[in-house]
């Protein structure tokens, strides 16, 4: 759960945040290290503040994302609809020149999770004496796949899952159709809970056939959202889908946003917990998590990392390769990240095993929320 955005704040008690996040450095200094110093705390608050940003949109930052000069931010992966860049504050260019002098162009400014963000905002703010509100966790999120021809439509429907709490995530394709997915596309379709496919009578689009494709054999839903009079191709033909009218897109938008919500709210009641942790990995460490699992099931859920990590999925007889350093085969392989969505459905009824691999050379706390949800 993301804390609610600290612009809500008016300036007196912004100022006393920021107090408090200074102050409160000692204190935990006493019980270990903090994981950024104190001003780079104040920084992140700051920027947050002065450029409208998210927790996760501000965490995403690197260096090459500043334009100081146009006084501008690149922001990946944004977790609402914007309309142009967001601007960085006169005032904050002054501090932003120096700041970034201790970093490379794609160095992380800001290196640490979102919970360790969440906590010192709550214990400053409890030390200062101000209160910060939660927002509500968005419902789910969902990738939507169409043609560039067919913006008007994509943004209809983002504006009707904004009104929902549900995340969106939409990318813009060049016009030479047949080239193959990114692999920026392809995880977004798999850490996303379902696919929305625009299909027009004008505009059909190989990018959107490539993205459905890759959504099914990855075990994500695809919604086929379906012009009266379009034609769909086979992949979709026993699926359900939704029509509609270009005269009536808004009241179509309104009703596939909630059809998600239904949908989600479903698989929700039928989700089990299988990794809820928070825990510290030693440098060259490791840790595994275990259980049996059905054939359909999907793992869902975030790992998220100080530094880099690399993650795996193995049976049990590939473990015990792992464990006795042979080399052994694996469903997922996921090198050097410091966050990973995992979208996982699993191929065969047996014992399924998460790796969690720390190759640094010191420690790394380890924030895992994995959830199981039943074929």
């Amino acid at each position: 759960m993301e804390l609610e955005e600290i612009y809500h704040l008016n300036i007196e008690d912004f100022d006393s945040l920021l107090w408090g996040l200074i102050r409160l450095y000692q204190f935990h200094s006493d019980t270990s290290k903090p994981p950024m110093p104190p001003q780079h705390f104040a920084n992140l608050f700051k920027l947050m503040y002065g450029s409208r940003l998210r927790i996760s949109e501000a965490l995403n930052l690197e260096k090459q994302d500043f334009d100081l000069e146009h006084r501008t931010l690149r922001i990946r992966d944004p977790k609402v609809m914007r309309y142009g860049e967001p601007t960085i504050l006169p005032k904050d260019v002054v501090w932003l020149k120096e700041f970034l002098t201790n970093y490379h162009d794609e160095e992380k400014i800001f290196p640490i999770t979102s919970t360790i963000v969440e906590q010192y905002a709550k214990d400053a703010a409890t030390l200062v004496g101000i209160q910060i509100l939660e927002e509500q966790e968005d419902e789910g999120k969902v990738f939507i796949s169409y043609s560039f021809d067919d913006k008007d439509i994509m943004e209809k429907i983002t504006l009707s899952l904004n009104t929902r709490n549900i995340g969106y995530y939409t990318a813009e394709h060049d016009t030479q159709y047949g080239n193959p997915l990114t692999a920026k596309i392809q995880n977004a379709i798999k850490d996303s809970d379902a696919l929305i496919a625009v299909i027009t009578k004008d505009h059909p689009s190989s990018s959107v056939d490539q993205e459905v494709g890759f959504a099914l054999n990855a075990g994500i839903q695809v919604i086929p959202f379906v012009e009266e009079g379009a034609k769909v191709g086979f992949m979709l033909n026993d699926i359900e889908q939704m029509r509609f009218k270009k005269d009536k897109i808004e009241d179509s938008s309104d009703k596939i946003a909630m059809y998600i919500v239904e949908k989600l709210k479903h698989r929700k009641s039928s989700e089990e917990i299988f990794i809820n942790d928070h825990i510290l990995i030693k440098e060259h460490g490791d840790v595994v998590y275990s259980s049996n699992f059905q054939k359909g099931d999907i793992i869902r859920g975030n790992i998220e990392s100080d530094l880099p990590i690399t993650i795996y999925v193995v049976d049990n007889q590939n473990l015990e390769k792992y464990n006795e350093n042979e080399e052994f085969d694996y469903e997922i392989e996921v090198e050097e990240v410091d966050n990973y969505s995992m979208n996982f459905l699993i191929p065969k009824t047996r014992v399924w095993n998460v790796i969690i691999v720390n190759s640094n050379s010191k420690s790394t706390n380890i924030d895992i929320k994995l959830f199981v949800n039943p074929p």
